[in-house]
């Protein structure tokens, strides 16, 4: 096994490097948003309040799953179309992706608020009051609902020549989101 040292020296290198590490500080911005208002809860209010949000919080990312499906399929797709700069291709996956996504969002989210009754009866056998949660599942289910009626835009950007940008708005979603 004899490892070439000479490709550390190319310009490919640096540029590699250079998208890795965008790429990196977003998704670790992104680790850091979704789970900063658990570690905020769990210090101001409690662990038997987060063990209540929690419990909401897992019940409305039931939304987001076609999303992130749809995203993990269209990424590929839409690398390859910046590649050979087909933007209309990657307008009509916007379009697409974004009434597919919206349409099974809010299926998911009129399913989830139908039964929520029924989702804190059956938490509630726990002995536990789970019914101060009822509004925490509505008002994240409709920030998941704004997230995945956006479409694919995370992938458009990320494999898009300003991949930059996704960096410096996640960091600033960050702090907006603390």
């Amino acid at each position: 096994l004899k490892v070439n040292w000479g490709i550390f020296r190319t310009p490919r290198f640096k540029e590699m490097m250079e998208y890795g590490m965008y790429i990196l500080l977003a998704s670790g911005s992104g680790v850091i948003i979704s789970g900063m208002d658990v570690i905020m809860i769990s210090t101001f209010l409690g662990f038997g309040y987060t063990g209540i949000y929690f419990s909401f919080l897992a019940a409305t990312r039931l939304i987001t799953v076609p999303a992130s499906s749809i995203n993990s399929i269209s990424s590929p797709v839409v690398a390859k179309a910046w590649k050979e700069n087909n933007l209309d291709l990657i307008a009509q996956l916007y379009r697409k992706t974004a009434i597919t996504q919206l349409v099974a969002g809010l299926l998911l989210f009129v399913g989830l608020w139908a039964n929520l009754d029924n989702f804190i009866f059956i938490l509630e056998r726990s002995g536990e009051d789970f019914s101060i949660g009822k509004y925490v599942a509505v008002f994240v289910g409709l920030g998941s609902i704004f997230n995945v009626m956006t479409g694919i835009n995370g992938a458009i950007i990320v494999h898009s020549k300003l991949y930059r940008w996704n960096m410096i708005f996640v960091v600033f979603l960050v702090a907006l989101t603390y």
